[in-house]
Parts: C-alpha cells; structure tokens; sequence
C-alpha cells in the first residue's frame, strides 16, 4: 500500500522526506512533490520527515484530501524523480513554518532493543545489493524454477512446503491477472513435478482492497486449479484493515462447498480467539500465528505473554473441536506449550501441522521435525523480493536486529 503526499505539501515543498526514500519514489513538480505508487515500498522512512505532516499512507489520507491518491498516480508518471534535497519554496516558512525541533514517534515501543530500532530504521537505507544478499537466506528466488528446486530440496529431507509469490496492496486491478497466472503456473508445476507442497495467497494481491468481488473471482479461478489436483489453497492474513473481509471471503468460498481451503488467525488480535470459535462451526482448516504487523492496543495485545497465552488457547480451541491447525511459529515456548496440548489431546495424527519461514530458525525447525511431528516450510519467491524485504523488516524490528546478529555473530 504507497503513500500520499498531500495538500499541505502545497507552496511549501519541503524536500527532507526525498533524503531517506530507499527507492527513489517520489517526483517533484514546481510546487509540490508526489510519490509514485509503483515504486514505493511502504517503508514508512518519509512520514516523520515531512515538517508539514503531509504524507499519508492511503489509509489514513483524510477524506478531504482523498482525491491526492489519483494526483500522485498522475503526475508521478509525468513528473521527474528528485533523490536529493533541494531548498523549500521562498515562501514556505510563512505559509507552514518548520517545527524547530521534530522527533519520529517511538512506533515500536519502549520494550524494543535499542540495537533492533537502529537496525530497522537503517535497513531500507542499505543498497539493495546488500538487502538481497540478507534476503537471499529468506526469499527463495525470484523465479518459479528456485521456488522448486529449494521445494524439491526440503521434500528430500521430509519437509512439506507451502509456496507464497511476492507482492500485496496493489494499486491497479490488473495488475492481478499476472498473479493469477503465476499461481496457476505454480499448481501445475508442483503436480507435474509430484512436489509435496500447496499455495498461500494474499488476499490484496488478487485485489481486495480495490474490488472484493474481482478478489473473490480470483480466488475461484485458482480454486478450480487446486481442486482438480487435490492441493490446498491458504488465504493469508494481511492487517487488520484486512481481517472481517478475508474471514468473509473464506466463509463464502466454503458455504459454496470448496473445502481445500484455508485461513489465518493472529493470536495479538483481541477478537482471535472468539473468530477461533466461529470457525471450528465450518470444521475450519486454520493457520494460527503470532501477527507480525504494528497494530495499536486497542485491538492488538502488545505484552508478548498475552501473546502467547491467545496463540495456546487458539491453538487449543481448535484441536478440540477437530478443526485441523498449522502451527506456525519459530518460538521455542508456543512449541513446547504445543507439544502438550497435542499429548493431552492425543490421536491428533492428520490434525494438525508446525509451519516456519523459510531460513529462520532451521536447527529449531529440524528438532521438531526429528520428534516426529509433520513440517511446512513458507517458501516465498518473485520479483517483489524487495518491497517485501523493507516491509518485513519495518513492520518487525526484532526480526530485523535478528538478521543484523546473525549476519555479524552477534550472540
């Protein structure tokens, strides 16, 4: 989802938020800057920079101003790039004068390492030839043919697979008819090559956000193709702006009879936990994970401990009932809690899954493999490997003083 300059920007042309833009996004004209939606990354570096507050991400634009969203979509296809800041218009300091002293609001908390919260600040800064070779570790490739061949590498060692192409929040609708076609391409593949892995699919990249209902026909386009091969489709989780309409999405999928399919809950999410019961009314096939997006407390648990209680009791509301879970964390804990939960439960084989990301976490992943429980690996791949890369490592920063460590030794 890109960001928006808006009216305030206007006469005043203030160029500090071109300084930290990691992928050079935005476009001047004589008077005021836009972004280019295509190009932005969602990194969020330009907001607090801005003297004027007035960029936006394109959910909390004020309504009064929605219309700025189609003006940078225009004019940043005719307008030039600006890299380097330049001086504000002669005017500018009497229409919105500077703040004489500005500091970004501490988004990720008082809890976050000191050393997390420098890390990700200054990744999306970092030459995208060194964010590729951290990401190389996380992201599969950038092609079908690597999604396959490191597929076919984790069946070997006894690993089941669920394959994600890259890329979410787009801005033109079609821009999902080459997605769906990946997809298809990815089912196939994966049946010809008798792959032991399904597809994940993120809700706005088929086109949620724009039209729901082009969303839903999407999803009935690839159900046709998995169905006819016995393989199962995920719908990810995305934000919370995202949550009622992708549960929505689910159920009128399965009231229409498609039962490959699946969904996503966030344990941080305060209604989680009542969804959980809604769903094992469908006998629901349930991914549970923590959450990784920021989401303020009024809906989201901030204590990991409340965290990790709702993933448990999630975990526990479904097993009861018979509803198959995918377990997915890389937290040591939430395994160990599971482990009694599935002995408790007992004759769970069939029912139930761990999952993990790719490159995270492996001597972990491999230990619970070796205790004999089944194993997905979220093998993500596409040319969006960058986008995904700064946005997953803004919206959590521990990952990223995580991968800062691991590339350096760091205990």
């Amino acid at each position: 989802m890109a960001y928006v300059v808006a009216e305030p920007c206007i006469r005043c042309r203030y160029t500090d938020c071109v300084t930290v833009c990691p992928v050079e996004a935005f476009k001047a004209g004589k008077n005021f800057l836009v972004i280019d939606p295509d190009i932005c990354v969602d990194c969020e570096l330009c907001v607090p920079e801005c003297p004027t507050e007035a960029i936006f991400s394109e959910e909390t634009l004020p309504e009064k101003w929605a219309h700025y969203k189609e003006i940078n979509e225009r004019y940043s296809q005719e307008w030039p790039v600006i890299s380097e800041q330049q001086d504000p218009l002669p005017d500018a300091d009497s229409i919105r004068p500077r703040p004489r002293t500005r500091s970004a609001p501490n988004r990720e908390g008082a809890a976050l390492n000191l050393l997390d919260r420098t890390v990700a600040a200054v990744v999306p800064r970092l030459p995208r030839r060194l964010v590729g070779a951290v990401a190389r570790r996380y992201i599969s490739g950038e092609t079908l043919e690597s999604a396959l061949t490191t597929t076919a590498a984790l069946n070997e060692r006894g690993f089941t697979t669920t394959l994600d192409v890259l890329g979410e929040n787009i801005t033109r609708i079609e821009q999902t008819e080459p997605t769906v076609a990946t997809y298809r391409e990815v089912v196939a593949r994966l049946a010809e090559g008798e792959l032991d892995g399904n597809i994940s699919v993120k809700p706005t990249h088929l086109g949620l956000h724009l039209d729901p209902d082009r969303c839903y026909k999407n999803f009935r386009v690839l159900l046709d193709e998995t169905e006819r091969r016995s393989m199962f489709l995920r719908i990810d989780m995305e934000d919370s702006s995202t949550t009622t309409a992708t549960l929505d999405l689910y159920r009128r999928l399965r009231s229409e009879g498609h039962d490959g399919i699946g969904v996503v809950l966030q344990s941080y999410l305060h209604r989680s936990e009542e969804d959980a019961r809604t769903l094992t009314e469908l006998g629901a096939r349930v991914r549970v994970c923590k959450g990784i997006y920021r989401e303020p407390p009024e809906i989201a648990f901030q204590d990991p401990e409340e965290i990790r209680r709702s993933f448990l009791s999630i975990v526990d509301i479904l097993l009861s009932h018979g509803c198959h879970v995918g377990i997915a964390t890389h937290d040591a804990s939430l395994i160990q809690g599971s482990y009694r939960l599935l002995d408790r439960a007992g004759g769970l084989d069939g029912l139930y899954e761990f999952q993990m990301l790719l490159g995270v976490t492996e001597s972990l992943r491999d230990s619970v493999l070796a205790a004999g429980h089944p194993l997905r690996v979220y093998v993500p791949f596409g040319r969006d490997w960058y986008a995904y890369s700064i946005r997953r490592l803004r919206e959590n920063p521990q990952i990223a003083g995580h991968v800062f460590r691991a590339m350096f030794g760091i205990g």
